[in-house]
């Protein structure tokens, strides 16, 4: 798969490189199935039951800017995630919860950093895509994240598909 000339694993590979520094905090790069994933753990993010994002989130934020901004055929999409624990201050739910995460990153991906927001979806997911068990505390830890793929622009491709029909 590729986007403007460019193959998703390059895309992989150089997302990976520039959030090097904060690796440590809970950003991950990953490659599957054609699209990249980076997700990105809420301590590294927000506040315990907020979503209002930290210095420390914007500053993630600004470097993964860098990267969609270079690639305009991008299609983004930033999906929030919670653990399994009732909140209980401020949201509805954990799905509300995780909804205006991600809508907060797509904020300040739109307002601070420019992002064109004619290919970028946000989403919640609350409890419902764990990636570790929610018996335990780290296992919780690593389900309150928020992830944004990257998926190639394919509508070239199918216009191509459409033209030969």
């Amino acid at each position: 798969m590729e986007a403007n000339g460019i193959s998703m694993k390059e895309i992989r590979r150089k997302a990976a490189a520039a959030l090097v520094q904060f690796a440590n905090a809970g950003v991950d790069v990953t490659y599957k199935n054609g699209l990249v994933y980076i997700s990105m753990q809420d301590e590294l993010l927000f506040n315990p039951g907020s979503a209002k994002l930290g210095k420390n989130g914007q500053e993630a934020l600004a470097v993964v800017a860098q990267v969609l901004n270079d690639n305009p055929n991008l299609k983004i999409y930033v999906i929030g995630n919670t653990d399994s624990i009732k909140v209980t201050k401020g949201y509805t739910d954990n799905w509300s919860l995780s909804t205006e995460r991600a809508n907060n990153v797509v904020r300040v991906l739109r307002d601070q950093y420019l992002v064109t927001m004619d290919r970028v979806t946000s989403a919640g997911r609350g409890k419902y895509d764990p990636v570790a068990d929610n018996s335990t505390a780290e296992g919780r830890a690593k389900n309150r994240r928020t992830d944004i793929i990257l998926n190639p622009d394919l509508s070239r491709l199918w216009d191509l598909i459409d033209k030969q029909q």
